[in-house]
């Protein structure tokens, strides 16, 4: 049975196998100097412990290397010869007292002392000096004083039908004003004519609450004439102070925009809303988005299409010639004027069919499946949750998969980004997102809180549930 050493040499210490040793056939050991191989190289060594087993001469190399380790006692320490001994500075371990640092030029400058006629000038200086601050102060309240109270006399309100008649005869009529008056000037009329009408308005309040009932009979002319006048005046002075500070090219602009806002002529948004539908669908259509009476329904199912058309273009010069009127339709139906209802008719292929017993009806038209409607209402414990698994049970997983929330091409790179991309049903959405939030509001007792359509729109795009349906199917 071979055996192994345990060697010291002057590298240090090794295990060796038997067959690695040369010996020339003589036995070997404890305490013998024996030349062996180790690592391809030849050394000489002196055994330390031979032993068949593996596990102790391991053990034996493991204490060896742990025992080298270890420090030697202080005692044992080697004292330094006298030439290297290291002197000891002595350190003061009293705190320090000493005060901040000052400036030693300030401490040092003394000034010199006042005479008694020093002090009697600089005492009559100092009453000169206060007496001086308490004149310019007084000056400036009388000033301000006469400011508050003191209207300009000489400018006088000019009459608007005139200016009319006189602004394109002379274009530059409003561009005068900042040669003839300061901004200050026309800051200091501007809070003067203020001052003047809140003072006019209380006195007319005082004098209407003081005065008996018949005095302000209705066939008597009102008191608000003055009133009314300051007001003339105050826009009057807003219009200066605003072109006073405008430069040429803004004062022509606005001149212009002035003369294009008398006859501008504003359509209402209903009106506009119903002709671009009608010229873009068919009058079916037509009438869902603005409701209809029962005579045109009835014309439309039996395919008289003519009178349907005459009847909203009647429809629609009677909403141009009063805009403030409202169509029955308009009333029963509030998605009149939503533009996403408008484009939602061509997404219908989107959702599931109608109503049956497998679907529930959670918005307009909107419908979902009763399974996942049910999972949904199970597993749920926020909005976020909620909506994510509604959309499986609201959409066609297949149709929606290359789909976005507002139909933008997606950003990232590659000849994906070119294709078209279809938006999603909006008005699915928000019935959603209205369920969702009901359903937050009936939990109990841990409500999640209410969301928006702007909030989801990030889960909404993310299409999760969609693509883990999806990749379960294939």
């Amino acid at each position: 049975m071979m055996s192994w050493f345990l060697f010291e040499s002057e590298d240090g210490w090794c295990k060796v196998h038997e067959k690695n040793l040369l010996t020339n056939g003589k036995s070997v050991g404890e305490g013998d100097v024996v030349k062996y191989f180790y690592n391809g190289q030849e050394y000489e060594g002196v055994v330390l412990k031979k032993d068949y087993d593996h596990e102790e001469i391991n053990k034996a190399l493991t204490a060896m290397k742990k025992d080298r380790r270890k420090k030697p006692a202080p005692t044992q320490l080697e004292v330094l010869p006298p030439k290297r001994t290291r002197t000891t500075v002595q350190v003061n371990c009293e705190p320090s007292t000493s005060s901040t640092k000052t400036n030693p030029k300030k401490k040092d400058r003394e000034r010199p002392k006042m005479t008694e006629e020093e002090k009697e000038r600089h005492r009559i200086f100092e009453l000169n000096k206060k007496a001086a601050q308490m004149k310019a102060n007084r000056l400036l309240l009388e000033k301000a004083k006469k400011k508050e109270t003191v209207t300009d006399p000489e400018w006088v309100p000019s009459d608007p039908e005139n200016d009319e008649e006189n602004e394109d005869e002379n274009p530059n009529h409003h561009q005068n004003f900042d040669d003839d008056d300061s901004q200050d000037s026309i800051l200091s009329d501007l809070l003067a004519h203020g001052q003047a009408m809140k003072k006019s308005r209380t006195d007319l309040l005082k004098d209407i609450h003081d005065s008996p009932p018949e005095v302000h009979a209705p066939n008597r002319p009102s008191p608000s004439k003055e009133l009314e006048e300051l007001r003339r005046q105050n826009q009057m002075l807003q219009l200066k102070l605003q072109l006073a500070y405008d430069t040429k090219e803004e004062k022509e602009a606005n001149r212009q925009e002035r003369n294009q806002e008398k006859w501008a002529v504003i359509t209402p948004r209903s009106t506009i809303s119903k002709n671009h539908a009608l010229t873009h669908q068919n009058e079916k259509e037509a009438e869902d988005l603005f409701g209809g009476d029962s005579h045109t329904t009835n014309s439309v199912e039996n395919g008289d299409i003519s009178d349907k058309s005459s009847d909203c273009v009647k429809h629609g010069e009677h909403s141009m010639s009063s805009p403030n009127s409202k169509s029955d339709g308009q009333k029963d139906d509030p998605r009149t004027d939503d533009p996403d209802v408008a484009d939602d008719f061509d997404l219908e292929h989107q959702l599931y069919g109608q109503h049956d017993d497998t679907t529930e009806l959670i918005g307009s038209g909107i419908h979902c499946k009763t399974n996942i409607l049910t999972l949904a209402l199970t597993n749920s414990n926020n909005a976020n949750h909620f909506c994510r698994r509604l959309m499986t049970g609201v959409f066609i997983p297949s149709k929606i998969i290359q789909c976005t929330v507002t139909g933008q091409k997606w950003r990232a790179g590659g000849d994906k980004a070119v294709l078209p991309k279809e938006p999603l049903h909006q008005g699915a959405l928000k019935a959603i997102v209205d369920t969702a939030n009901k359903v937050g509001a009936k939990r109990k007792p841990h409500k999640w809180p209410k969301v928006n359509f702007k909030q989801m729109k990030c889960v909404f795009s993310n299409l999760i549930e969609i693509k883990v349906l999806l990749k379960m199917v294939n």
